[in-house]
Formats: C-alpha cells, structure tokens, sequence
C-alpha cells in the first residue's frame, strides 16, 4: 500500500505522526548549542598572539626610548622613541633585522610588518604665508 493511500485512509495517524515530529523539532530547535561560533576577544588575541611578540623582539633593539604598542581588530601598531642621537636609518635596519628574526614565531596570516620612520628633524620649525591685495 503506497504511503499516499495510507495518508488519505488515516488522516488521523497522519496529522499525528506530523505534530510528533514538529514537536521533535522545535524541542531540537531550542537545545541547538548557539556557540557554533563562540565569542572571541580579537583585540586580546591579536595583543597576546602578535603586539606582545613584538614589543619584546623591539625592545632589544640599540637606542629604543620608549615602546607604545595598540591593539585592534585585527591590527596591532608598536611605537618606537628612540634617543636624540640615534640615526634613524640605522635604527631602522636594526628594527627590521629584530622582525626578520621574529616572523618565524608569528602566525602564517599575518601580513609581514611595515616600518614607518618618523623624524621631527625633517620638518620646517616655521612656516610663513603672506597674503596681499595686489595684483601678481
């Protein structure tokens, strides 16, 4: 007897057969686990995955004043002061040779760092405009 005949024939035990399993299903429904995805803590994870790495390999390095470090969703930005009388290219080849050394030790996702070298000795102490009403 194919299950269409059967459904017709027994209307009764068919609609019950259906509630049994909607209510299966909506019972499956509200003790489905929700932590699937569980909740993750990015700026923590990049602080103690990469930033904390980071700060400890550039500390070592010749003339370093002072380190500042940021962490983001998936960003970390480490700051280097360095003395009056350090050369900046060559704090820089030392910086980039300390990361050379670390990227081993970070995880393959990471993007390779990026060195941006500031010097306040490259900018003009004053910066004078004039206006007029004449003509050129």
């Amino acid at each position: 007897m194919p299950i269409t005949e059967t459904s017709i024939k027994r209307p009764i035990a068919t609609t019950m057969f259906f509630l049994i399993i909607i209510t299966l299903g909506v019972i499956g429904f509200r003790f489905l686990p929700v932590d699937l995805l569980p909740p993750i803590e990015y700026p923590q994870e990049v602080e103690t995955i990469i930033t904390e790495r980071v700060e400890n390999a550039l500390a070592g390095v010749p003339g370093v004043e002072r380190v500042r470090s940021n962490s983001t969703e998936g960003r970390s930005r480490v700051t280097l002061e360095f003395d009056q009388s350090v050369d900046i290219d060559v704090a820089a080849n030392d910086v980039r040779a300390a990361l050379d050394r670390l990227r081993g030790a970070l995880p393959p996702e990471v993007e390779s760092p990026r060195i941006f070298k500031f010097d306040p000795n490259n900018f003009p102490i004053v910066i004078i405009g004039a206006s007029s009403d004449k003509n050129l």
